[in-house]
């Protein structure tokens, strides 16, 4: 892991597979702690433990992200995890 985005946070959907799978791993190499959320809780628990292995932070959250409820629900929990207002 690189300190290149120590002081960030990222939120990635469809973080479970392809381009998010991708975006999600790529961003914990370079230091953010992640929030990654997507309706397959097994791949999406696959890819945290990837990060917790490589030393990351992660947050995973199975939501469906075309609704608002489960949406304000992981940001409320997403909130709380990283301490924010």
């Amino acid at each position: 892991m690189t300190a290149k985005l120590a002081d960030s946070i990222a939120l990635v959907t469809g973080a479970a597979n392809g381009i998010g799978r991708a975006t999600a791993l790529r961003l914990a190499k370079d230091g953010a702690r992640l929030a990654i959320l997507d309706l397959e809780a097994g791949p999406l628990a696959d890819v945290a433990e990837e990060v917790r292995a490589a030393g990351g932070e992660v947050l995973d959250i199975e939501a469906d992200c075309t609704a608002d409820e489960p949406v304000e629900e992981a940001i409320m929990r997403i909130r709380e995890r990283f301490a924010l207002l």
